[in-house]
């Protein structure tokens, strides 16, 4: 939009209808201009607000395929179970369970279901352990149940390993039989 701009000689710049307009323009424009800056200013604090939000706000467990798995995997190993779920039922009983399947294959599964179970099972073994030590640092009970724990965990870590060793001479001795 053009709007023309007469210059006057005169000492009144108020009183031309033209000079009028062009100040009720720039009138306009400024508050326009303020206004806007202000709902900027607002956008940015809700923007503010949201981030500390979202922050605030853990995420949501997902449900479907493998994120629920991912999911699981990284609350076990950052110990967001918490102490007593990650020691006695992810550690006791699913180990437990899982070295039974382990010595059955070794003594009459063939060596690809091993390799296979193996390193599945070591992998979530660190996982484990790794959670375990972590949700006895956040433990908020009595000390010894945390103490307890980590000690648990060092012995596990060396059973694994021992377990690991036994498996490959019993694997290695059924192998030089046939």
């Amino acid at each position: 939009m053009h709007i023309p701009l007469e210059i006057t000689d005169s000492d009144n710049f108020e009183d031309n209808p033209i000079n009028e307009k062009y100040l009720s323009l720039l009138k306009t424009s400024s508050e326009e201009v303020t206004r806007i800056y202000s709902k900027l200013l607002a956008a940015k604090e809700l923007r503010r607000r949201m981030l500390e939000t979202k922050k605030a706000i853990p995420e949501r467990e997902t449900t479907t395929g493998s994120a629920t798995k991912k999911d699981f995997f990284s609350k076990l190993a950052n110990g967001d179970f918490g102490l007593a779920k990650a020691y006695w039922l992810y550690g006791v009983v699913v180990t437990v369970v899982a070295n039974i399947i382990l010595k059955v294959l070794a003594l009459t599964g063939s060596i690809g279901e091993l390799v296979i179970f193996i390193p599945a099972l070591m992998a979530y073994q660190i996982l484990l352990f790794m959670g375990t030590w972590r949700a006895a640092n956040k433990y908020q009970g009595e000390k010894i149940w945390a103490i307890l724990a980590k000690i648990s965990v060092v012995l596990g870590t060396i059973g694994t390993v021992l377990s690991v060793v036994e498996l490959l001479v019993m694997t290695i001795g059924r192998l030089n039989r046939a």
